[in-house]
This record gives C-alpha cells, structure tokens and sequence, in this order.
C-alpha cells in the first residue's frame, strides 16, 4: 500500500515534535511546538479536503486558506522571536519589501489572464500566503548570523528553508496554475510535502543526535550554551 505523501511529512512533523520534547525545557518555546501542530494539522486537513473536494471548490479554498492562516500567525510570531535583537530585526522589514515587490510583479503578470480587478480570491490569498513565508524564511535565515547554541542554529534553519520553500512554491504555483494548470496540479501535491518531509525528518534526526551528546555530556554542554529563545511561562 503506498502512503501518501502528505501522510509522510505529518509522521516526519511527529517524529520532530518528539525529539524536541526530549531536549531540554529552555532550548524549544512552546510556541513552536504549537506551530508544528499546526501545520501537521493543517496537512492533514488539507489532505481529507482534496479526497472529497475539488481543487477549485470554493469549501476546499475555505478549508485550506483558514487553517492556513493560524500556520502563518504562528510562522509570524516565531520570526520575530528569533529576529528579536538589532540589528537582525532589520530582516524582517527588508524581507518584507522584496516579498511585497515580487507579489506585485506575479500578480501584475496574472492580471493579464484576467479582467482588471477580477483576479480571483484564492489566487489573491495565495500571493498572500506567499509573501508571509517567504519574509519568515529569509528573516529566520538571516538570523543565523546571531550567536546561538546548535540546537538553537539547527531549529531556525530547519525552519527558514522550509518557509523559504513554501513562500517559492506558492508563488511558482500562483503563476504557474494560470499558464499550465494541468503540470501544476500535476505537482502539487507530490513537491510540496516531498520536501516537508525531507526538511522535518532530517532536522528531527539532527536534534535527535544533539540530545544523545547532550545527555552524554550535559556539563560540558551546558557550560558551551549560548542565549536561547526563552519564554514567559505558559
């Protein structure tokens, strides 16, 4: 029986919350973890939709965006945790110019296929969509710069590539849809959570090699620690 990609990349985000349950308190904000729940939710929702909905039914629009707007308030505020001391919360704002700019540029392009001022909601939502991760991507790889201890280094890598990922698919996808609708859709399932899976399932055996040393050595490692993400209490 073949196991459907979008049920891959969910078993690799569960496989990643694990390890991350395992390493210590102070190094993984529970924002994250909730982040992470939320996009395997959002996988998995997204996924029931497309077996019983068409593509461009107006319900499976609504069952994909709203979701996905709790994965981007979540990709938002973990971007402005890592991003959180000068001068790289400058990324975010310098991120957000080129993103903005390039979703100009796709959706003057996708005008063209449509009546002025009649480009459609989804299609507006996903340059939207688009424009979020890839400010989230580029700011949280920007973000390496700072020092920070390698659990810290291999989080916000793992994540900054996927958003980066995410914010180029969508906006690839956005263009793409209108001038070769059946390659796209073709793909649109396969791309997109090959390589979620590839990006959770390596960072969750990277962390998962960090907590065995860790445990091995938890002096030594406690002494070499840099500032992490700390949160209040939650």
């Amino acid at each position: 029986m073949k196991i459907p990609w979008e049920l891959l990349s969910v078993m690799a985000i569960a496989w990643l919350i694990f390890a991350l349950l395992r390493l210590p308190l102070a190094e993984v904000p529970g924002s994250l973890l909730r982040y992470l729940v939320c996009q395997g939710s959002f996988t998995l929702l997204a996924w029931a939709a497309q077996q019983r909905l068409d593509l461009h039914d107006a319900k499976y629009a609504a069952l994909y965006f709203a979701p996905l707007a709790a994965v981007l308030g979540l990709a938002v505020y973990l971007t402005t945790r890592f991003c959180g001391s000068y001068p790289f919360w400058l990324s975010i704002p310098a991120s957000a110019v080129f993103a903005v700019s390039l979703s100009f540029i796709i959706g003057h392009e996708l005008l063209k296929a449509y009546r002025p001022g009649s480009l459609p909601l989804e299609l507006t939502l996903m340059l939207l969509a688009s424009t979020v991760f890839l400010v989230c991507g580029v700011a949280t790889l920007v973000s390496l710069a700072e020092r920070t201890n390698d659990i810290q280094a291999s989080i916000r890598a793992g994540l900054g590539m996927f958003w980066l990922f995410q914010g180029a698919f969508h906006f690839a996808y956005s263009l793409g849809i209108v001038r070769s609708r059946l390659a796209w859709t073709a793909h649109a399932d396969f791309l997109p959570s090959a390589v979620t899976t590839a990006i959770f399932l390596l960072l969750a055996l990277h962390l998962t090699f960090q907590q065995a040393e860790l445990s091995q050595s938890p002096v030594a490692s406690s002494a070499a620690a840099a500032p992490a993400i700390v949160e209040d209490a939650e």
